[in-house]
């Protein structure tokens, strides 16, 4: 999806990190931009905004139904071109076999697996409505089960499974009416999350997985694909 100032974006988790790259760089190419997160007000956010053409915030927590409908009535009537579901966490630290706790494991489910669904669900109609929309879930090398030799961080590793297959899944689902959709690994990003010792740049990150989305296609939907554009095991 290249820029365009007919094309809109929906972003979620653009408060920080990933999200708010996302947000910078689209648009940069001139795509108009729904941001959304759970406070519009912190960060470096509220700056982009006074400063990019083509940004609207949305606040909602993507866990909550009814901020989830709050959304859709706010899109009612949009084509959307392109849906990030880039709105995760990590789990806590916690997260070891013999002290991940049920708690844990549900509420991070919650943002990384079950939100992506219900966003997409709740979105259709207005991804139906563009010509030839995209689905794209930022998920994680973590959530490879043929990636895995390190074991552990089970709340984070089992969501992004969970969310690699509903992406699968959706592209099934979704191909009927023309949309594509994907999971992509950022990388080892350096992020809040990522931590200081991280690989890749949140910039050099986003960039590459945007090429990767200008490359989606009807004949690569359904694949899980790394910030180079590059297959990732599942």
């Amino acid at each position: 999806m290249r820029g365009s100032s007919s094309q809109l974006a929906v972003v979620t988790g653009v408060s920080r990190g990933i999200g708010l790259e996302f947000v910078r760089q689209l648009a940069a190419r001139g795509t108009r931009v729904v941001a959304v997160a759970r406070d519009v007000r912190t960060g470096l956010l509220p700056e982009l905004v006074a400063s990019a053409a083509g940004v609207e915030l949305i606040p909602a927590d993507v866990t909550s139904e009814a901020d989830l409908d709050r959304l859709t009535t706010a899109l009612a009537g949009r084509a959307i071109d392109l849906l990030i579901n880039n709105a995760g966490v990590w789990g806590g630290d916690d997260q070891a076999l013999e002290q991940v706790t049920s708690e844990t494991m549900l509420a991070t489910y919650a943002v990384n697996a079950i939100a992506p669904v219900r966003i997409v669900a709740q979105l259709l109609p207005m991804l139906r409505a563009a010509k030839a929309a995209k689905v794209v879930h930022v998920t994680s090398g973590l959530g490879s089960i043929g990636d895995n030799s390190s074991g552990g961080n089970y709340a984070y590793r089992m969501s992004k499974a969970a969310l690699n297959m509903a992406g699968k899944s959706m592209a099934v689902d979704l191909r009927r009416f023309g949309i594509c959709a994907a999971v992509i690994n950022p990388g080892w990003v350096k992020t809040d999350m990522g931590g200081a010792s991280a690989q890749i740049s949140v910039e050099q990150s986003v960039s590459g997985m945007l090429k990767a989305i200008d490359g989606l296609s009807p004949a690569t939907t359904g694949t899980f694909l790394d910030w180079r554009a590059e297959p990732h095991p599942w």
